[in-house]
């Protein structure tokens, strides 16, 4: 459980530092760390609401990326919870 959030913490971060470069910048709203934080969760969870996308390809790159990482997270701490709470 610790390392889902941490891993969902660097990704807000490299979100929010590095929205410029990975085209997340949206109707000429500075993009806040609120905004990083929701799209991080967004992408983790693999809801993709659409609302805030990448439009560079090394953007793309590294949302997909976040997006695999994400469904692999939720799967592990679905087994841990699983055995947890099964015994």
């Amino acid at each position: 459980m610790r390392l889902a959030l941490i891993i969902l913490i660097f990704f807000t971060l490299v979100n929010w530092l590095f929205a410029n470069q990975l085209g997340l910048i949206q109707e000429n709203k500075p993009f806040a760390f609120v905004d990083a934080l929701y799209f991080s969760s967004v992408i983790a969870t693999t809801l993709g609401f659409g609302d805030i996308a990448p439009i560079t390809p090394l953007g793309r790159i590294v949302v997909s990326a976040q997006a695999i990482v994400g469904f692999v997270l939720f799967a592990l701490v679905t087994s841990t919870l699983y055995r947890k709470f099964s015994s």
